[in-house]
């Protein structure tokens, strides 16, 4: 009987540190600096409905998608992602399933995040700033005659 409740002792003690072992490897990409886009954003804007989703990858990575509604239909998506090297972030854009762009990491700050192409034509920079269940994305041109495009978004419930 002793062997049994040891045994038993054993096994729960095995299974409950394999169960946190997931957890513990995500409360370590909690520091990222861009785990506060997590989650699902939409943007309402008249008859466009914008929603931006995010999602942990594995190991280094933080995954998105954009879909623009406009009257029941899709008309613009876009691949994301977010790569975290060693000393440099990474966000690449993927529109229409065209090539990948680049954009680095230039500022990062709890909740903000800058991003940079100065060789892209458009946009040349993107702004994500997130405050409580709000969040802006900006992009715009080193050229300070073209006007920056913005979008208000609020959290969701993901489906």
């Amino acid at each position: 009987m002793k062997h049994s409740v040891l045994a038993l002792a054993c096994l729960l003690v095995t299974s409950g540190c394999a169960s946190q072992e997931p957890q513990l490897g995500k409360r370590k990409q909690v520091g990222l600096p861009t785990a506060f886009l997590l989650g699902c954003w939409r943007s309402q804007a008249e008859q466009r409905r914008v929603t931006e989703r995010w999602s942990f990858g594995g190991g280094h990575l933080l995954l998105g998608s954009s879909e623009t509604v406009t009257q029941g239909r899709s008309v613009f998506f876009e691949y994301l992602r977010f790569e975290h090297l060693p000393g440099q972030v990474t966000y690449w854009a993927q529109p229409m399933g065209k090539a990948p762009v680049p954009f680095r990491m230039s500022e990062a700050k709890p909740n903000y995040l800058r991003l940079e192409n100065p060789q892209h034509d458009y946009p040349q920079w993107i702004v994500y700033e997130r405050q409580g269940t709000k969040l802006r994305a900006t992009i715009g041109s080193l050229d300070e005659e073209k006007k920056p495009r913005r979008w208000n978004y609020e959290k969701i419930v993901c489906q």
